[in-house]
Order: C-alpha cells, then structure tokens, then sequence
C-alpha cells in the first residue's frame, strides 16, 4: 500500500536448495499521493540453486511501485527465476490504469555484471499497446535462468532453440534471449496469467529433471 517499503535480504549457504514462492498475488492498491517499494538482496553461496518464483504482481488502477532485485552468485551457483505482471483487475474493466510500475533486476557474480534488466512504465506518458510494448495483450511474464551453467551441464542452446524467435501458442506471444555468458531469458506475452504460469511452469520442471531434482509443480 502507499508508503509501504519492504527491504528483504536472502542468503543461501553452499550446497544448498530454496524454493521462493508467495501464498498468492502481490496486490498493489490505489496511492493518490506516494509509492511503495520493495528491494530484494540476495546471495547464493557456491553450488547452491535458488528459484525464486513468486506469484504475479497485480496493478491496481493508481498503482505505483518501484522494486529493485540484485543477485550476487558465487561460483557454481545457479538462479531460476520468473516474474508476472498482470496491469489492473480485469473482470472489473481495469487495464493500464496505475501511475507508475518500476522493476529492476541486476544478477553479478565473481567475474561482473551478468544481467540488468530494467523497466519503467507510465501508461498515462506512453503508448504501452504498440509494436514492441504489449502490442494487444494483457498481462506479461519473463523467465530467467542465470549462473554457473558449466557447472550444472545445461545445454543452454537446446533451451534457446526451444524458444528462441517469436512464437505464436494458445494465448500468448514468446521469444528467448540468450545472455552474453552463463544464462539466457525467455520472454511472454498472454491474455491470461494462466497460460503463462504454464508455459513457465513446464520450463521449470524441465529443468529441475536436468538438476536432478523431483519434478514436482507447486501447490497453492
């Protein structure tokens, strides 16, 4: 709510395994005046994997939020990790109608930066429907995959190739990016937060068959 500010700090000794979940949506309400802010620092000690995997954000109409996520990783370290935006309550006719939502995700590890990803959107001061934006759908997601990945032996060109260009399926639009060293994004558009949670879901599950780890969905 407005003047919220979350600070959360996570870290994970060596050789270990956390799942990050929510119990439901983050709701953002109205704020007439302020903003709320969460900053998330998180460490991940060597050889340990975090999947961070929160429910979707949801922006209620005069929403504003600004969240900044870092991530440091140390060697053999692995991060699996989506996020989820749904931008108004839509069976009640809200769609782009928050002020400001602001995210920034920032991944280093022993040799430097690996990934920032930024985003800042006011729907009053921009077209968010245009090519390149939202260009007609509703709600959007983004799935990282960001470390050691030698260490862990993923074929990160097999994953790309699965969706790399962009790809038309069910409800939702995506395409895949591969980072310049040690990770790769994948990113969807949809018209429900449904079909993305489970197009994202299946690519978590391949992967923890890949880790080794039961392939097991979450259950809220």
């Amino acid at each position: 709510m407005q003047g919220d500010f979350y600070n959360m700090a996570l870290e994970l000794d060596a050789q270990t395994h956390v799942l990050f979940t929510t119990t439901s949506a983050t709701r953002v309400y109205k704020m007439p005046i302020g903003q709320a802010e969460q900053h998330i620092q998180v460490t991940i000690q060597q050889g340990a994997i975090l999947e961070f995997v929160p429910d979707a954000t949801i922006l209620y109409a005069g929403a504003d939020f600004k969240q900044t996520m870092e991530v440091t990783l140390q060697p053999g370290a692995l991060l699996i990790l989506h996020d989820l935006v749904m931008p108004g309550r839509l069976a009640q006719g809200e769609f782009l109608q928050f002020r400001r939502y602001s995210n920034r995700l920032i991944v280093r590890d022993v040799a430097g930066l690996l990934l920032y990803d930024s985003v800042h959107l006011e729907p009053a001061a921009m077209n968010l429907q245009q090519a390149g934006i939202l260009e007609g759908f509703t709600c959007w997601g983004s799935f990282y995959v960001v470390g050691d990945i030698t260490r862990w032996q993923f074929d990160m060109h097999s994953l790309y190739q699965t969706y790399t260009g962009s790809s038309l399926k069910d409800d939702t639009l995506s395409a895949a990016s591969l980072l310049s060293r040690n990770g790769f994004c994948v990113r969807i558009l949809g018209n429900r937060l449904e079909s993305i949670y489970a197009h994202f879901a299946e690519l978590r599950l391949n992967l923890r068959v890949c880790l080794g780890l039961s392939g097991e969905t979450l259950r809220k």
